[in-house]
């Protein structure tokens, strides 16, 4: 923290994620100011000063403000699975090992109107290996993770969406595959069908060629149910 003294007054300026509590950062991350007004406000927001008082700082000051709040623009702060919080380690589920119960209440954080929806999915994900989801805990665990700096919760946060995209994507191109695989199925029974080349074959042959359809068939109906499910859940 970076302490400026104005008119006998001392402002704390954050230096590094590990200034500012996720609360702090929930109120003020979704912002996207365009006017010379609106990124003074922004900067008193981060900053936690009155935007009538800052709009008094010399510009020089000014500038050594935003210069100190650099970090918050290039949004730099890792990917981690894990914190701690005491002597406790607590673990991000990523969002492939989700019980339906997390799926349910983080979608109903996304649709509220609650402005601490970080905090609240902390809650939801983010717990002590080895221990079940249980919802009565969430409450506690949101103010817990609200008070925690922004240097412990934002990685974890990212892990958690990070995950969820690499999922979708990986489910994306399974899904494609699997509609190739079908495409390449049909073709090759028309194939058979239309031509009196399976019948050419010995006995034998055409039993192995009904057995091979037959599985594949099983096998790609399994897998298209997976990838159904799956993408059903996210």
């Amino acid at each position: 923290m970076r302490k400026i003294e104005i008119d006998n007054r001392v402002f704390d300026i954050p230096s590094g994620w590990d200034d500012i509590k996720l609360k702090e950062f929930e109120t003020w991350y979704l912002q996207t100011p365009e006017t010379s007004l609106e990124q003074v406000q922004y900067i008193a927001d981060i900053c936690n000063i009155d935007a009538k008082e800052l709009v008094l700082f010399p510009y020089q000051v000014y500038n050594m403000i935003v210069k100190s709040i650099d970090f918050i623009f290039e949004r730099e702060y890792g990917v981690s699975n894990k914190l701690f919080i005491g002597r406790k380690e607590y673990f991000v589920t990523s969002s492939d090992k989700l019980v339906l119960g997390e799926w349910v209440d983080i979608d109903s954080v996304l649709n509220s109107e609650s402005t601490n929806k970080l905090s609240e999915i902390l809650s939801i994900v983010c717990r002590p290996v080895g221990e079940k989801y249980d919802p009565e805990k969430s409450d506690e665990r949101k103010l817990m993770f609200m008070d925690l700096p922004c240097s412990q919760t934002l990685p974890c946060i990212d892990f958690f969406l990070n995950r969820g995209f690499e999922l979708k994507k990986i489910m994306n191109l399974c899904s494609t595959q699997i509609e190739q695989a079908n495409l390449c199925l049909k073709v090759s029974e028309t194939l058979a069908l239309d031509t009196d080349g399976i019948k050419q074959l010995p006995i034998w042959q055409r039993i192995k060629y009904i057995y091979l359809m037959r599985s594949l068939k099983k096998e790609l109906a399994r897998f298209s149910d997976f990838s159904y499910i799956k993408q059903t859940n996210q």
